[in-house]
């Protein structure tokens, strides 16, 4: 069995096995198999996720890796934020590559800076197209209660239409 290692000045690792905390001020917290190589980074558990740059964070799930500058990933599967502040909740095989890009859900790409996507448990990916888009993927239905619908919606086209129906 490997042991925890720290490499890095002032580097820690709180338990579990085969956790590394490679950075300055890197964290490790637990898990398996766990890799904090940025300054500051910090994964809290889970087992194979990593850290690659500076304050960048994973709170746990597996196989995640929070690539990006002050990026973060809550947990799930195979997530990967590699854009400068960018952030995934959770969910599984998400990226979020554009700087301040968010991506949630199954198979959501936030390609571009400023990209919302969130995307339903469709088993295909779902991505930005350009800056600053807001996108939503969900198959079955989106919308919100009636008393807090709102005036216009965008169709299909991207045109904006009414009735008060997102999506």
């Amino acid at each position: 069995m490997v042991e925890n290692r720290v490499t890095a000045v002032f580097g820690t690792v709180g338990g579990g096995v085969q956790n590394q905390s490679g950075g300055s001020y890197a964290t490790v917290a637990g898990g398996s198999g766990n890799t904090a190589q940025g300054d500051y980074g910090a994964i809290g558990g889970g087992r194979q996720n990593s850290t690659g740059t500076y304050e960048a964070a994973v709170a746990g799930g597996r196989a995640n890796n929070a690539s990006g500058g002050n990026s973060a990933i809550g947990g799930g599967y195979a997530n990967t934020a590699s854009g400068a502040w960018s952030t995934i909740p959770g969910g599984a095989f998400n990226m979020a590559a554009g700087q301040y890009a968010l991506a949630a859900g199954h198979r959501a790409k936030a390609n571009h800076d400023g990209s919302f996507v969130w995307a339903d448990g469709a088993d295909a990916d779902f991505a930005s197209t350009a800056a600053n888009q807001f996108l939503i993927r969900a198959g079955e239905a989106c919308g919100w209660p009636p008393a807090m619908a709102p005036r216009r919606r965008f169709s299909q086209s991207r045109r904006l239409e009414t009735p008060p129906i997102c999506c």
